[in-house]
């Protein structure tokens, strides 16, 4: 039987990160990103705030976020997502209180918001 791995430390945070940018054509080695490129190159729906007025509406904003942004993007979101609800308690205990606590938040703030608490 097949169980399901936890992502935790290094896995984790791995996840959370801007790898290196692609080698272009004369470059030795792969740049280091830096924030401003990953603000630059971001899809336009990471900078659209999420709706947690209601389960139906955050469930939506995330549908749109699945359509719109790179499966990378995506990624970091629901990893961010998966954080909070492992790891902050007042959602632990309460899943519902998720989308009120991202409710205007774009995904780009919910993926640095979680990094910044969980220090990633």
């Amino acid at each position: 039987m097949n169980t399901p791995r936890i992502l935790t430390g290094a896995a984790l945070a791995a996840l959370l990160t801007i790898g290196a940018m692609p080698v272009r054509a004369g470059d030795e080695e792969p740049r280091e990103s830096t924030g401003q490129e990953a603000e630059d190159t971001a899809s336009a729906v990471m900078s659209q705030p999420l709706d947690g007025s209601s389960q139906e509406a955050f469930d939506a904003s995330l549908a749109r976020v699945e359509t719109d942004a790179t499966p990378d993007e995506y990624a970091r979101l629901k990893n961010a997502l998966g954080m909070m609800s492992a790891y902050d308690l007042a959602i632990r205990s309460n899943p519902s209180l998720l989308p009120q606590r991202v409710d205007g938040k774009t995904p780009s703030e919910v993926v640095q918001m979680a990094k910044d608490r969980w220090k990633l």
